[in-house]
């Protein structure tokens, strides 16, 4: 059979505005490393440019600004020069596991133009890397490492020791890049099968070389030449120290590197092999794979030993970027496909706001960054504790929570929330994004409520309950949306379609978005949307308007199509989603139309392709059309596969008709997490024409 990793593209969606990364990882690896071109998205890569390195840290999918491109390593044609800035790009290829390239002079450099190239190969450990250069005649074999370069943010100086002429350790701070200022650290130690002929540094901060053997100052970077024409690196990377990045590189010590590349390829075989997929076409086909490796790309899995921040006791994740695109979607089908990851990643949410005070938004290098609604992970909690997902300890996290939540915080934009919403309902203008904020609080305040009924405390369910429930004070009747609202309580005036300002994420009422998109994401309030337009038929003309007059395609209104649900229609959701998903994700380099953004993207096509969609922070999931004639899940811990079938009509056409679970016939159009957690045999019948299956609405909350 064809290894499903042939069916992955690594560059889908590496341009227009997906950012993905193209470098070989593992499943969840510490260490994503991957080429950094001269003008590159955030992940440090963009189609068509001219390499400067690689480099052994990145982040893939995000938006905002880039961060690390750190431990920078690049094979050279002659002695370090201007000339060996950069270099074009040929022959790439990658597949899970292994990214190559060939390296050539630009032409009109002199003697440089008539030399041959240079052929490099990249594969990747769960915490350390492996490159290997082949060398043409008539090139000098030349590697430049670089310490001071960094994606986004600044070097603030790096050191580096020889230990032979095989073996380079190294340390390099740097700060900022998107989220935080705080000061990182990265160390590397780099072993060379050949030993180096020469060995040097310059850079402008360079203070010179201290007993023959150490290199020190900001901007550092290190040269050597070898006299053999193929030569392999292998680089171990820790964040604690030069001694952890040494027994992190004892994972791919004693292997080929065809091994490495085997090991790393096999580990992905092990995930996508979770859910297998038959009778779709192949363009889905491939998607799918795709997105599956997008999907189990972020965050990275940091153990307890690669945790510098504080002193961790559980698993830990970095680079949480963001709660705020996962939660719509990626974090509830982690609790199908890896529950032990979702589990975890609850707990090490917990650990970090028992450490620091603080659950975030957005974890990276020990620091939260903005806040880009509330706390999001109410709502991963609230879906741990409704699932019953085995490792969650709800208690701890309720505590952790409700510290965040109700402490005043010393800068909401990056830690708690906003004073004033709890006694009020709302947030005034006076805070930016005070609209879709006052949104989010509510949501997550339900979802609190839920999670504190789940561990007993009802006094404090009953509070957050009461919080949630005063959204409606928001409701604007001439709008029919939440609305910003003046310190006086007035209305504040505003477009309900549309941002007031070009950079939307600057809006001064809504993050990314518009009225009508926040108001869609009150989980726990959809059926009160709908008896607000006026019951089902309103409802369904307010959906066909939104979808019309939709501004931008974000992860806030992703889930717009199964709305219908709520309306009796599940047909019509149908129709529209599958015009979303393929208008919206396709193959190719710019095959996505936003950032994937941690899965959130991924998550949402992956779920609407097997004809299911989570509803955030509950146990239900909404039935829809698969996109296969047969997906066979068997993800960790599941007693017996889950195979969804379809029947009738074609996979990916018509509307749903009739669903059995187990031969059962299941005449609503949801599910519980139970019903498919426990495997079993899941048989949606699809037509041309709606019959009177799905009428009755989901339940709320």
């Amino acid at each position: 059979l064809m290894p499903l990793t042939d069916l992955v593209d690594p560059f889908h969606a590496v341009d227009g505005g997906g950012n993905c990364l193209p470098g070989p990882c593992w499943p969840f690896g510490m260490v994503r490393p991957g080429p950094d071109t001269v003008n590159h998205n955030t992940s440090g890569y963009a189609s068509g440019e001219d390499l400067r390195h690689i480099s052994h840290a990145h982040v893939s999918g995000t938006g905002g600004a880039g961060r690390y491109g750190t431990i920078g390593i690049v094979p050279l044609l002659s002695r370090p020069d201007a000339r060996s800035l950069a270099f074009p790009i040929s022959d790439e290829s990658a597949r899970p596991g292994l990214y190559a390239a060939t390296l050539r002079p630009r032409q009109g450099f002199g003697e440089l133009a008539n030399a041959g190239g240079v052929r490099l190969e990249l594969t990747a450990g769960k915490r350390c890397a492996v490159h290997r250069w082949t060398w043409d005649e008539g090139t000098e074999p030349w590697v430049r490492i670089d310490l001071g370069f960094a994606i986004g943010g600044d070097g603030l100086g790096g050191w580096a020791r020889w230990l032979d002429d095989r073996t380079l350790i190294c340390t390099a701070q740097f700060k900022g890049g998107w989220g935080h200022d705080l000061p990182w650290t990265v160390h590397a130690r780099i072993e060379f099968d050949h030993p180096a002929a020469v060995m040097n540094a310059y850079g402008p901060g360079l203070k010179g070389r201290i007993g023959g053997q150490d290199w020190q100052g900001p901007g550092l970077q290190l040269c050597a030449r070898f006299d053999a024409r193929r030569v392999e690196a292998r680089v171990g990377i820790s964040y604690v120290s030069p001694a952890q990045a040494q027994r992190n590189l004892d994972e791919v010590r004693g292997r080929t590197f065809e091994q490495v590349v085997a090991a790393a390829a096999a580990a992905w075989e092990g995930v996508l092999g979770r859910a297998r997929v038959a009778g779709g076409s192949d363009r889905d086909t491939r998607l799918w794979h795709t997105l599956m490796l997008r999907l189990f790309t972020m965050p990275g899995d940091h153990g307890t030993d690669e945790v510098p921040w504080f002193n961790a006791r559980r698993r830990h994740f970095n680079d949480l970027y963001c709660l705020w695109d996962s939660v719509r979607c990626a974090n509830s089908l982690f609790t199908l496909f890896d529950p032990g990851f979702a589990a975890d990643l609850a707990n090490c949410l917990t650990e970090i706001g028992e450490q620091t005070g603080w659950i975030p938004d957005a974890w990276i290098m020990g620091g939260s960054a903005q806040v880009q609604g509330g706390c999001s992970a109410a709502v991963l909690f609230a879906e741990a504790a409704a699932k019953g997902l085995r490792g969650f300890d709800a208690a701890p996290a309720l505590a952790a929570l409700r510290r965040t939540q109700d402490t005043p915080s010393p800068d909401p934009f990056r830690l708690g929330r906003f004073p004033g919403h709890g006694g009020r309902g709302f947030l005034d203008t006076s805070v930016k994004n005070c609209a879709s904020r006052t949104v989010e609080y509510g949501f997550h305040d339900h979802c609190t409520a839920a999670l504190a009924r789940a561990v007993g405390d009802r006094v404090y369910a009953d509070t957050c309950a009461a919080r949630a429930e005063r959204l409606w004070e928001n409701w604007h009747p001439e709008h029919r949306c939440f609305a910003p609202r003046h310190p006086d309580g007035s209305w504040a005036a505003f477009d309900p379609w549309k941002p007031s300002c070009r950079d939307f994420w600057n809006d001064p009422h809504f993050y990314e978005g518009t009225g009508h998109d926040y108001a869609i994401t009150a989980w726990h309030a959809i059926d009160g949307l709908v008896a607000r337009h006026g019951g089902a038929e309103g409802f369904i003309a307010h959906l066909d308007r939104c979808r019309e007059r939709i501004w931008h395609w974000k992860e806030i209104n992703l889930h717009l199509p199964w709305l219908y649900h709520w309306a009796g229609r599940p047909d019509l959701g149908a129709a529209a989603l599958r015009q979303v998903m393929d208008a919206k994700v396709g193959p190719g380099r710019s095959g996505m139309g936003d950032n994937e953004d941690m899965g959130a993207w991924s998550s949402w096509w992956i779920t609407g392709a097997m004809g299911l969609c989570p509803v955030p922070g509950t146990a239900r999931w909404l039935i829809g059309v698969p996109r296969f004639a047969e997906i066979v899940l068997t993800p960790p811990g599941m007693a017996r596969p889950l195979t969804i079938r379809t029947a009738g009509a074609a996979p990916g056409t018509g509307c749903v008709t009739g669903v059995t679970l187990d031969g059962m016939a299941i005449d609503r159009s949801w599910l519980d997490h139970g019903d498919l957690a426990r495997g079993g045999e899941l048989v949606i019948t699809l037509g041309d024409q709606p019959t009177g299956w799905g009428r009755v609405p989901p339940p709320c909350g």
